[in-house]
């Protein structure tokens, strides 16, 4: 293999000549292994040996499991589909609860039938959520239905910073799945969790207060917001994939939204904004939303790149075991390259792919992928600004500026955020400045980077410096 030899003749030298003249005889080769090899070399040898062959394992079993994974099927499917404008109830039997990154949908839990007895209309459903205390959770495009988990608390669940790792960890037996038309129909009666409804999305590059966001506005007391629920992610993914025609996504964006919303908005019933917080790498799911709600606000939160970087690489460093790191040190393994699909913006695709975007050669797999993560996210953005003038009264804030120590500055933020989205009054701003007390993703991995942990930096001073040149 040419890492092997690589990785030989980096650490023997010389002896490499086994490698390079296979039919050497045995004697010589052995008489030249005695004269230039001392117990110390041996020992390294040995140890070396057993790293590569533990690197060579790691990738084996690696291929290994992604051929599973391609063989594996979901693990819930449905056995029956209720009939059009009812729900049907099933039993969890198993659902991973251990936080992970990429975790969720239909192949993270299954479930049991509990019978036609237990279905009941979709519109007593939305009305009976105190009793039934659920989230919507995921879709399947394939079997065309949603899927609701239910929690003992869902106080305890808007405890969680995410909404996605938080209901599977509390997820409690009761869950309930309704057909796409089933809920469509719903939301065709009912375009809004409330007709006096503002609907805000907090646009976000990751890692740069868009969680402290999410807090603040359910803090004021005024607003309801979804910080990274499952079924958004699925919504990148279905774009990504090609999985539904444009008119069909638009209106699976706008039922997913307004279904969500009304079933929490009984936790807040005097709250008229409701907000959605997604994932750095959300912003693809953007134009559908601005043509499923026209009128809805938006806001965009970055920070520093480098900054970024360094918090999601070191966060996936932390919880990644030594044999991984090793094996992508050795260049196997990891994300895989970055191709134009890494970009939403057609024109940094376009760009990545006549060579006129080159990401620094100098970073490993992830800092690269991040990196792209960041730039996409800012230029569609940036874009979007230049395009949608009714865009115009939006707020775009970095997260130095959110989090400044100077209390009379945040405060000026925090009331500038409310106020783009209506909410005004001394009393709601004191209330969303309660938020910053504590931290927003506190007793989750996200909480683990290396600013917050004091552990090794992931980027080198060079790293950084390679990613604040290509950014500029």
């Amino acid at each position: 293999l040419p890492f092997a030899r690589r990785f030989l003749l980096l650490v023997f030298g010389d002896l490499t000549s086994i490698v390079d003249n296979p039919l050497a005889s045995h004697r010589n080769v052995a008489q030249r292994t005695t004269a230039a090899m001392s117990q110390r070399n041996l020992l390294l040898i040995g140890g070396t040996a057993l790293l590569a062959s533990a690197g060579l394992a790691v990738i084996a079993m690696s291929s290994r499991n992604n051929n599973n994974k391609k063989k594996k099927k979901p693990a819930f499917k449905p056995t029956r589909i209720p009939v059009a404008g009812t729900i049907a109830k099933y039993r969890l039997t198993s659902i991973i609860r251990p936080e992970g990154h990429f975790v969720g949908g239909v192949t993270a839990f299954d479930a049991v039938d509990t019978g036609l007895e237990n279905d009941t209309t979709f519109s007593d459903f939305m009305s009976s959520n105190k009793t039934n205390q659920t989230v919507c959770y995921c879709f399947d495009v394939s079997a065309r239905v949603l899927v609701f988990l239910s929690c003992p608390s869902r106080e305890a669940l808007w405890r969680e910073p995410f909404l996605d790792r938080g209901i599977r960890k509390l997820a409690s037996e009761d869950v309930f799945i309704c057909s796409f038309e089933t809920a469509h129909a719903y939301v065709r009666e009912n375009p809004k969790p409330r007709p006096d409804a503002t609907l805000q999305w907090i646009w976000n590059t990751g890692r740069c207060g868009s969680t402290l966001m999410s807090r603040v506005m359910v803090a004021s007391g005024s607003a309801v917001s979804l910080s990274e629920p499952w079924w958004f992610d699925e919504l990148c993914f279905a774009i990504d994939d090609g999985a539904l025609p444009e008119a069909e996504l638009d209106e699976l964006v706008k039922t997913l939204h307004v279904v969500d919303f009304k079933l929490a908005s009984d936790m807040w019933p005097e709250a008229t904004v409701f907000s959605m917080n997604p994932k750095g790498k959300g912003h693809p799911v953007r134009p559908s939303i601005l043509r499923a709600f026209p009128d809805g606000k938006h806001m965009f939160m970055y920070r520093d790149t480098r900054k970024v970087v360094e918090s999601f690489g070191s966060i996936f460093s932390n919880n990644m075991p030594w044999y991984i790191k090793f094996a992508m040190n050795l260049g196997l393994g990891g994300p895989p390259p970055i191709n134009k699909k890494a970009f939403s913006d057609p024109r940094l695709s376009e760009m990545f792919e006549s060579g006129d975007l080159r990401l620094p050669k100098r970073l490993n797999p992830i800092a690269q992928r991040i990196t792209a993560m960041w730039v996409d996210g800012v230029s569609s953005w940036i874009r979007l600004r230049e395009s949608e003038p009714l865009l115009g009264d939006s707020v775009t804030i970095r997260m130095d500026e959110f989090v400044t120590k100077d209390l009379d500055k945040r405060r000026e933020n925090v009331r500038a955020v409310l106020k783009s989205v209506g909410i005004e009054g001394k009393e709601s701003i004191e209330l969303g400045m309660t938020a910053f007390n504590k931290h927003s993703q506190a007793g989750t991995r996200m909480a683990t980077s290396s600013a917050s942990a004091g552990t090794k930096k992931f980027l080198t001073a060079e790293d950084a410096d390679s990613i604040a040149e290509f950014v500029a």
